[in-house]
């Protein structure tokens, strides 16, 4: 028995496809509902999910960062999923709870409560953290693969969080320049000059982030994809496009973790912008180019 704490759109994703593949599955937390509705490129999903005051059985936590502080001493010795983005929630749930790491590799957007956009079944990883693999995880990978994911087992899951926190440094991108920008060459560059100076503070820093099954990316590789350029053609959105959407400001500023490891003047100036932003898609790739690099 799971139980999907967090009704937001990777909450709602998780939920609704692990319900209908017969998985059982309840959902939690602020503005979840029992109907959900998730809509993809190729497909309609239906699913009709319980909704639970108190979490059963394995916690599937799918909040942001900040609230794991917040809830994990609520469920002291519960085994929690950490679908988190970024690098602090495991080692905060692990004071309390049993852990086993997850990264989230599939875009989906919100639309209302219940109701989500999304591309197709994406991937997803798990491991113990810090390290290992056991039974349990094992389990909680092939429900996961009978809900359609693509999903890894890593015995090195901190690796793969890092490499998560390394592409989404580039979400910030496709957030705030405006959509019929992400074509031209200056939006891969601008990816690309944040990517490189992210790599090399890891690198100065001793980060290993890597995929631990290997069929992932490298962060070479990533660099090299990103300078094509490119965005989605469909109306699916990241959280931080999201978040600016409906005026708030940003939960995960993951640039926020480069700059705090060393100087790094091009993340840097990607906060600023993020933090002047009137909205999503607000400058053009040429203004957001100039302001990282000066051109």
């Amino acid at each position: 028995m799971y139980t999907v704490f967090g009704a937001g759109s990777i909450g709602t994703v998780l939920a609704g496809l692990l319900a209908d593949a017969g998985v059982p599955v309840a959902i939690a937390g602020r503005h979840a509902v029992e109907r959900l509705r998730l809509e993809g490129d190729d497909e309609t999903v239906e699913a009709k999910v319980p909704v639970v005051a108190e979490p059963l059985g394995t916690i599937l936590l799918c909040v942001h960062g900040p609230d794991v502080f917040d809830l994990c001493p609520l469920w002291k010795g519960r085994t929690v999923v950490t679908f988190q983005n970024g690098v602090r929630a495991e080692a905060a749930a692990a004071r309390w709870c049993e852990v086993i790491g997850g990264v989230w590799r599939m875009t989906c957007t919100l639309v209302e409560p219940g109701r989500v956009l999304y591309t197709k079944r994406g991937r997803v990883i798990v491991g113990r953290y810090p390290e290992g693999v056991d039974p349990e995880v094992e389990a909680l990978a092939a429900d996961l693969r009978r809900a359609g994911f693509d999903v890894g087992v890593s015995p090195r899951i901190e690796g793969d969080k890092w490499l998560k926190l390394f592409l989404n440094l580039a979400s910030t991108a496709h957030a705030i320049v405006r959509r019929e920008d992400h074509g031209k060459p200056e939006f891969g560059m601008l990816k690309a000059a944040i990517l490189e100076e992210a790599r090399d503070v890891f690198r100065a820093n001793g980060i290993v982030a890597e995929s631990g099954d290997g069929r992932d990316a490298s962060i070479d590789e990533e660099i090299g994809r990103h300078r094509k350029g490119g965005g989605r053609a469909r109306g699916v959105f990241n959280s931080t496009w999201r978040q600016l959407s409906l005026g708030r400001r940003p939960k995960e500023r993951y640039h926020d973790t480069v700059t705090a490891l060393g100087p790094a003047p091009r993340n840097e100036a990607m906060l600023v912008l993020l933090d002047r932003a009137t909205g999503p898609e607000c400058y053009t790739a040429e203004e957001a180019l100039s302001a990282v690099c000066g051109r």
